[in-house]
C-alpha cells in the first residue's frame, strides 16, 4: 500500500515543484472590509501562485502547499512564527530527532502525536495525519449544521488530555454524528479515553484504499 502512495506521489510531483508546510490560520480582512480565516503566509507567496490549504476543522491550524514556490518564498514562510516545514521528499525515514520534533509540534497545536515513530517515513505520518484533518473537517460541518461549536480545543478549555466525560455533551453527539456519517464506529471509545485517544481511533479509521488528493498529489 505504501509503495502504491509512493508512486502516486511521485507521479502527481512532476507537474510541480510542490513545498509542504503546517501554518496557522488567521483572522484576515479584505480590502472591502470582510472579515475571512485564511493561511497566515500565503501572502508570502508571489500573487497569482498556486497554493492550497487544509485545514484541521475549524482549529487553526492547516496543511498548506505551495505549488511551485521559489527557494526564497520557501525561506521566508519557514522562518513565519509557528511554522513547520515539511521535508521536500517525503519518503525519507523519520529519525528519532525527527519523530520527537514531529510529536512535540502536532501536540503543541492540539493534533495527536504520539503514535509517531521514528522509523516511519514521512509520507506515513503525513498520511495518517491528513486523516485526522479530513475527520475534523466533517466534524466542523456537523457542528456547525447543528448551531454549536465547531471548535474541539480553539477557544474551549479542552486539551488533549481531557476525559471524554469531561468535554460537552453537545461535542460528544456532534463526534459521534460525524463519525457515523463516515461509516466510522466509536463502540471503542469510553469516557475514560483522553480526547488524544478518541482521535487517534477515529483518524485511523479513514479507509487506506482512500485517496486524499491534496497539492497536486494523492496519498
Amino acid at each position: 500500500m505504501i509503495k502504491r502512495l509512493i508512486f502516486a506521489l511521485l507521479l502527481a510531483g512532476s507537474a510541480y515543484a510542490q513545498q509542504l508546510f503546517v501554518m496557522p490560520m488567521t483572522q484576515q480582512t479584505n480590502s472591502k472590509g470582510k472579515t475571512y480565516t485564511a493561511p497566515a503566509y500565503a501572502n508570502l507567496l508571489a500573487k497569482g501562485e498556486a497554493w492550497q490549504a487544509m485545514p484541521l476543522g475549524a482549529e487553526p491550524i492547516c496543511l498548506f502547499a505551495a505549488m511551485n514556490p521559489t527557494q526564497a518564498e520557501i525561506t521566508a514562510i519557514s522562518a513565519s512564527p509557528g511554522v513547520t516545514t515539511l521535508p521536500s521528499n517525503l519518503t525519507l525515514v523519520m529519525s528519532t530527532t525527527d519523530a520527537a520534533r514531529a510529536t512535540a509540534f502536532l501536540e503543541a497545536n492540539n493534533i495527536p502525536g504520539s503514535w509517531v515513530q521514528a522509523g516511519m517515513t514521512w509520507l506515513t505520518m503525513l498520511r495518517y495525519s491528513m486523516q485526522l484533518f479530513q475527520f475534523m473537517q466533517r466534524y466542523n460541518g456537523v457542528a456547525t449544521a447543528n448551531g454549536h461549536t465547531p471548535y474541539v480545543f480553539h477557544g474551549t478549555s479542552n486539551t488533549l488530555n481531557t476525559l471524554v466525560n469531561a468535554i460537552p455533551s453537545t461535542m460528544t453527539a456532534d463526534l459521534q454524528q460525524a463519525a457515523t456519517s463516515l461509516g466510522y464506529t466509536t463502540s471503542g471509545i469510553t469516557g475514560s479515553m483522553t480526547v488524544r485517544q478518541a482521535l487517534i481511533y477515529l483518524g485511523q479509521q479513514w479507509p487506506m484504499q482512500a485517496q486524499i488528493q491534496f497539492g497536486g498529489m494523492v496519498f
